[in-house]
């Protein structure tokens, strides 16, 4: 939804970059016995000002090598075929080649109950067979592994078959992930253990070393389903100001399917495969796909009943406390609100023009009973409520008048709304998805991720850990594609979101869900911790809007996103209210999509090289451009809320709330990074409960660029040589400086290679009312390095704040005749 801006929402960069090379060719050219400390001290202040006006070049960073400064990407040095070897022995400990989950199934009969593919019908079950072969990265690779392991596969299946054992092949042959496949094989653990004697000694990617194999059962994860995306001021802001909207990028989105005769989708669908019913159209038998990409990238306008000009949302199962909000801009439009089913009513609510977080009820406009709608013409513009207070539950309809939101973008939109879609249905209409079928759309993905762009991969599902995952996320990650999963509904209080898979993946970036502003942690978002692949890494890694739980009252607003004809046939173009980490997730995806498509913009995106950085790059610059939502609680469970932890991790929301404009901006500043001597100007919203009030719930709450520091050391004519320290200054220049906690980042330009988190080079984290300063050398001459300005913390007063960065000498003495006119023994070059 679009929330109008209460203020200016820009930051001003004032380029005065002073360029180091003129100073240092100045400082050579002087006499050797003056030092250059002594040559500033010896001017005066007017003096000064002069020979700064007369030599300080304000210029582009492009033209101070006379050429665009871009990053590059460094090689991650990813060992893949170490990494999946290492995996299988993280599931396979003895390493006999069958799973330690599948050693216990077979040896205590405990197929049931522990989410195994299994026909009871025909008493088989479904396992994966997967080899530590380097996987492959072009289609010529792929082809020639490819035929090798249909050739194994042809093997296996005949001589069983010879044997008069029932096997059948399921899924594969898997080439860009973990070579391999999957069978059905009968239940038998004496049959199951001679695979790994007919499998030994194979060598698929011709190293010249035997391949280990791991043989894993198949197994169910489910649709993460708690039936929440708006207000996080991506619009109108990064897609009108910014120009970014998804534009070349495609989502892939691994579900129960999605809906092609929906508008939001016209045009969008460039890739449909269905691994669960072999359909040759896209379409969506349980609804849950259909709506996760819709908050990704759903886009459309339509009319709830024809030639009513009112956009139709809908709830099913609508016990009391459900409801709905939504602001009408204009006058004159119609609201409509149905309850149907026994026992069954609603309210209309007028609730002003207060934040959506601060609105209360202000007097029942209407009330309705079933099967009587209400109609209400709009007399004043504000947050209208429908609450259903039905007995036995029911549904509740709520028709909202379609207004042109005035950004050139259609009424309901996902977070990239230009960008495409791939689907893959692997789940059923009950929501259960089979592991093999997962995997197999995670290769076709990456084996397409050059036809179709696809540089974001979304999984709304999991559950418990079972490692079958781990190194194929982890490879695949380094082939281009970002993977996006949710941390799961298991709530507070243990574990959880470290404990399930596909969140306990390092590389994966895995999403907690919050409610709407003031992003209030939920109480069914899985509390994490240690990760069961690596217990050096927390999950969750972020936090984004996925809608409160519906029998919270007063905290329960969902997601709204597109519904699916083929489950509701009788609202066709309407939204379906849902929340979950299942919400949160495919918004967090929309964002990626986002900034994935300004890294391609600012540097390019690589898809070839055997480690490529560009995906982690992603991830990277949004776990960056988070803030910390304490002293906001958890919702319904006040003691397991996020921790202030000042650039570190927690296991309620990780390293934050995402700030979508800010990650952004970062991203396309490395088209063009600063050098030291920028002073930048900016502000940020005010904390959420800063003073228990706040009526600019939108705006920035991080500052990121990307800049280039061009110096490590400088020596001079006498042989002397002396590091060069860079100055970042961070100052408060708002009327509430004792209530305000801002503060100030140096990241490194690489994320960890391992698990995509953002490394942190040095901080200054003081508390309220403190200015902010970093002193940093860098490790060579031209270093990317990422300076980063946060508010700390949701009780912190917002507000303006300037950024003064500089270099210095440092450790040179004190001058003949003189004093160090500077801080700390520091002297300022400009």
């Amino acid at each position: 939804m679009y929330t109008q801006n209460p203020g200016p929402f820009y930051m001003v960069e004032k380029y005065n970059i002073i360029k180091v090379v003129l100073l240092l060719i100045m400082l050579l050219n002087s006499t050797v016995a003056l030092s250059p400390v002594q040559m500033y001290v010896e001017k005066s202040n007017v003096e000064l000002n002069t020979f700064f006006d007369n030599n300080i070049i304000e210029l582009k960073t492009s033209e101070y090598y006379g050429r665009a400064i871009r990053p590059g990407y460094e090689s991650l040095n990813v060992d893949v075929k170490r990494e999946i070897e290492e995996s299988f022995k993280r599931r396979d400990k003895d390493s006999d080649g069958l799973s330690d989950l599948l050693e216990e199934v077979l040896v205590n009969n405990s197929v049931m109950g522990k989410n195994i593919v299994y026909d009871n019908t025909t008493n088989r079950i479904g396992i994966l067979i997967l080899f530590s072969a380097r996987p492959a990265r072009n289609a010529n690779e792929s082809k020639i592994l490819e035929n090798k392991i249909q050739v194994l596969i042809d093997y296996l299946v005949r001589e069983l078959r010879s044997k008069g054992i029932d096997a059948e092949l399921r899924y594969g042959p898997y080439t860009y992930i973990t070579p391999g496949f999957s069978l059905w094989i009968p239940y038998n653990k004496s049959i199951i253990e001679s695979l790994t004697v007919m499998l030994r000694g194979i060598d698929l990617d011709g190293d010249g070393s035997s391949d280990k194999i791991l043989i894993h059962p198949v197994t169910y994860t489910r649709v993460l389903n708690y039936m929440t995306t708006r207000q996080t001021y991506i619009r109108p802001y990064v897609w009108v100001d910014l120009g970014i909207n998804g534009s070349g990028i495609t989502v892939a989105v691994s579900d129960t399917g999605v809906d092609d005769s929906h508008p939001g989708f016209a045009g969008k669908i460039v890739h449909w495969i269905d691994y669960v019913n072999s359909q040759s159209s896209p379409y969506d038998d349980h609804s849950h796909g259909t709506h996760v990409s819709g908050t990704i990238l759903g886009s459309y306008t339509t009319e709830a009943t024809a030639g009513s000009n009112r956009h139709g949302l809908y709830i099913s199962s609508a016990s009391s406390g459900y409801y709905f909000g939504w602001y009408v801009w204009s006058t004159g439009g119609t609201i409509r609100v149905y309850a149907s089913g026994l026992l069954a009513s609603a309210n209309l609510y007028y609730s002003g023009e207060d934040p959506l977080w601060l609105a209360q009820k202000k007097g029942t406009l209407q009330q309705v009973a079933s099967g009587n709608p209400i109609e209400y013409t709009v007399s004043q513009p504000g947050w209208y409520f429908a609450e259903s207070t039905s007995r036995l539950g029911g549904s509740m309809e709520f028709e909202v008048p379609i207004e042109d939101v005035g950004d050139g973008y259609d009424f309901m939109c996902g977070m990239a709304p230009n960008a495409n879609l791939a689907s893959y249905k692997v789940c059923d209409n009950q929501g259960s998805c089979a592991s093999d079928a997962i995997l197999n759309s995670m290769n076709d993905a990456i084996a397409n991720r050059e036809t179709y762009g696809i540089k974001v991969h979304n999984f709304s599902l999991g559950g418990s850990y079972a490692g079958t995952y781990d190194s194929i996320i982890e490879e695949a990650v380094t082939s281009g594609v970002l993977f996006v999963v949710a941390a799961g509904n298991d709530g507070s209080g243990s574990n959880n979101a470290g404990n399930s898979e596909p969140a306990a993946v390092p590389k994966a970036l895995t999403v907690a869900a919050t409610d709407h502003f003031p992003f209030n942690i939920t109480s069914y978002s899985s509390q994490g911790g240690e990760s069961a692949v690596n217990s050096s890494i927390i999950k969750p890694d972020v936090a984004f809007v996925g809608g409160g739980a519906y029998w919270v009252s007063g905290t329960n607003a969902g997601v709204y996103s597109a519904i699916t004809s083929d489950v509701y046939s009788s609202y066709p173009g309407w939204s379906l209210e849902m929340r979950g980490t299942s919400m949160s997730t495919p918004g967090m995806s929309g964002v990626a999509a986002l900034v994935a498509q300004a890294v391609t913009q600012s540097i390019g995106w690589d898809y070839t090289s055997q480690s490529s950085q560009s995906a982690l790059m992603v991830k990277n610059i949004i776990l960056i451009n988070t803030y910390e939502l304490y002293p906001l609680t958890r919702i319904s469970d006040a003691a397991n809320s996020p921790t202030l932890e000042k650039g570190g991790k927690d296991p309620h929301e990780g390293w934050g709330f995402a700030d979508p404009y800010a990650a952004v901006v970062a991203a396309l500043s490395m088209a063009d990074p600063l050098v030291p001597g920028s002073i930048i100007n900016g502000w940020f919203r005010r904390g959420a409960i800063y003073q228990g009030t706040v009526t600019n719930e939108f705006g920035p709450s991080v500052w990121t660029k990307l800049f280039m520091l061009p110096n490590s050391t400088i020596s001079l004519p006498n042989g002397t040589s002396f590091s060069v320290k860079y100055k970042f200054k961070l100052y408060i220049t708002n009327n509430n400086i004792a209530d305000t906690d801002y503060d100030l980042y140096i990241y490194r330009y690489n994320p960890d290679p391992y698990s995509g988190d953002p490394v942190i080079l040095v901080k200054s984290v003081q508390d309220f009312g403190y200015n902010e300063s970093i002193t940093y050398t860098p490790s060579n001459d031209g270093e990317f390095v990422w300076v980063v300005a946060k508010r700390a913390r949701e009780d912190s007063a917002g507000g303006e704040w300037v950024l003064v960065t500089g270099p210095t000498v440092s450790e040179f003495g004190t001058p003949e005749g003189g004093s160090v006119p500077s801080e700390s023994g520091e002297a300022w070059i400009g």
